[in-house]
Formats: C-alpha cells, structure tokens, sequence
C-alpha cells in the first residue's frame, strides 16, 4: 500500500529518511515489533524506514498552518522549557520539519537535536 508521510521528518542512523509529503510504499510490519507501526520504502533511501501510524496518511500531506513553509526557519518565541532530553530556549532558531501533534501546530527540529511539536509562538526568520 502507498502512504503519504506526515509526521516531523527524520534521518536515521544509516541516513535514510523520511520528509514531510513524501510518498511511500509498506514494506511490512516494524522490525522493532512495535504494533502501531509498520516499515515503509521511500525513493532515494537503501533501506527502510520505522513510521508510526500517526505519521502516516492515505491523501496527500496537507497544507502547513499558519502558511508556514517545509525547511522554513524560525525562531521559538515561548518560554524556555525542557523537550525530551534537550532545552528549549527562547531564542532558538529551528527549521519547519512538519505538521506538529497539537491540531493547528508545526514540528520544528532545532539546532541542538530538539524535536518540538506544538503550538507556542515562533516568529518568522
């Protein structure tokens, strides 16, 4: 089955990857054995890839809110927080990798690996 990529964007270990609006073919269940994933094909990658269900859509990736743009790059507005294992400071500047999980928000990856999906302010760069 072919699947339209959703999610946030990422590069693995081997440098394959996945981007926001790409399309993909299932390959089969996640070698991982997570139950709510499956592994997917993507042109330009040598092998494949993990994707959870949430990042994977049968219509084509919608539009940005906001009118924001892939790989736009921006600067977080809110308070300084802490995200997974980094920080996110006020003033970061990051790079649009996708819709976020909050409706109505954008996933950023900012230059210190933080991978943040909501909707806190950012200002255009």
């Amino acid at each position: 089955e072919e699947l339209y990529f959703i999610g946030g964007g990422f590069v693995d270990e081997q440098g394959d990857k996945a981007v926001f609006g790409c399309r993909g073919s299932v390959t089969g269940p996640a070698r991982n054995g997570d139950a709510d994933a499956v592994s997917m094909s993507f042109s330009g990658n040598r092998g494949d890839v993990h994707c959870r269900a949430e990042e994977l859509s049968r219509e084509p990736a919608p539009s940005l809110p906001g009118g924001f743009i892939l790989g736009e790059h921006l600067y977080f507005t809110g308070e300084d927080q802490i995200v997974g294992r980094g920080i996110l400071v006020r003033g970061s500047r990051g790079e649009v990798v996708g819709l976020g999980l909050e409706p109505d928000s954008l996933a950023m990856r900012f230059s210190n690996k933080v991978l943040f999906s909501g909707n806190h302010p950012v200002n255009i760069a």
